[in-house]
C-alpha cells in the first residue's frame, strides 16, 4: 500500500467528534483545475460519476486535515474548494500535462470555452444557481435528459429565453452521482451528521481549450446539493 493510500485510509479511520457544517442545507463542491490533480489522470476507464467521487474526496480529505472545525458551524450554505484550485492550477500555465505552451499570453479570443450541465431537477432556480456559482463563462446551452421529462416547463423555458441560452437533450445518465453515493462520500471523510439528507441538484463539468490547438487549458466540476435538516 503506498504512503498516499495509508494516509487516507488511516484519515478515514480517525473519529470525528463534532459535524463540520451541521447546519448547512446547501453544498457546493468546486474542484478548481482538475488538471493540476496528477493521481486522477492516471486511471483509465473510469466514469464521470468515478471522477466526481475521487474529487470529492479529495477535497474533504484536506477539509478534514486542515479546517478549523468553527469554520462553518453556523453557515447554512458552504462552498468547499479544492486546494489545489490556489496551490496548484498548472496555473498560471494549467494546460494537458506534457504539453508547453510557452507561457503566452493568452486573450479570450484564443479560448474555447466548454460548459455542460447536469440537472436533477427542472427547477429554474436550481439552474440559476448553478450557472452562477462559479462560471466566470456563461453556457450558451444547457442539455436535458430526454428521459426527465417530454415538454420544458414554461417557467425553465422563460429563463434560458432572458438569458439567451439554447436548450439541447442528451441521453447521457441523469445521476451523475446519486443521493447514496454523495452522502457516504462525506460520511467517509466526516461526521455522520454532516452526510443526511443531501440530495445533488446538479453537476457541472467545464473546460477550456486553446482554439486551432487542441490544448486542453483547464478542466474542473461544480457538484451543487441541498437538504432539509429537522432542527431540535
Amino acid at each position: 500500500m503506498s504512503a498516499e493510500s495509508q494516509d487516507d485510509t488511516q484519515s478515514k479511520s480517525e473519529v470525528i467528534l463534532k459535524p463540520f457544517f451541521p447546519k448547512a442545507t446547501e453544498i457546493l463542491f468546486y474542484t478548481g483545475n482538475t488538471l493540476a490533480l496528477f493521481k486522477v489522470l492516471k486511471k483509465t476507464n473510469s466514469t464521470i460519476t468515478d471522477e466526481v467521487i475521487e474529487y470529492m474526496s479529495m477535497i474533504l480529505q484536506t477539509i478534514r486535515t486542515n479546517m478549523d472545525i468553527k469554520q462553518h458551524q453556523e453557515d447554512r450554505y458552504v462552498k468547499l474548494i479544492s486546494v489545489q484550485d490556489d496551490e496548484n492550477s498548472t496555473a498560471s500555465s494549467g494546460a494537458t500535462p506534457g504539453v508547453s505552451i510557452d507561457n503566452e499570453q493568452l486573450t479570450r479570443e484564443d479560448m474555447k470555452f466548454s460548459v455542460k450541465v447536469f440537472l436533477r431537477s427542472l427547477e429554474p432556480e436550481i439552474l440559476t444557481h448553478t450557472i452562477n456559482a462559479g462560471l466566470s463563462h456563461k453556457p450558451y446551452a444547457n442539455q436535458i435528459n430526454l428521459g426527465v421529462c417530454c415538454s420544458i416547463p414554461e417557467e425553465l423555458n422563460k429563463y434560458v429565453k432572458e438569458n439567451n441560452i439554447q436548450l439541447l437533450t442528451h441521453s447521457d445518465p441523469i445521476d451523475v452521482i446519486n443521493e447514496s453515493e454523495f452522502q457516504q462520500t462525506i460520511s467517509e471523510y466526516c461526521h455522520e451528521y454532516d452526510s443526511l439528507n443531501w440530495k445533488p441538484c446538479s453537476v457541472v463539468r467545464y473546460n477550456s481549450v486553446i482554439a486551432n490547438r487542441g490544448i486542453i487549458k483547464s478542466k474542473g466540476f461544480l457538484i451543487y446539493a441541498k437538504r432539509e435538516l429537522r432542527m431540535a
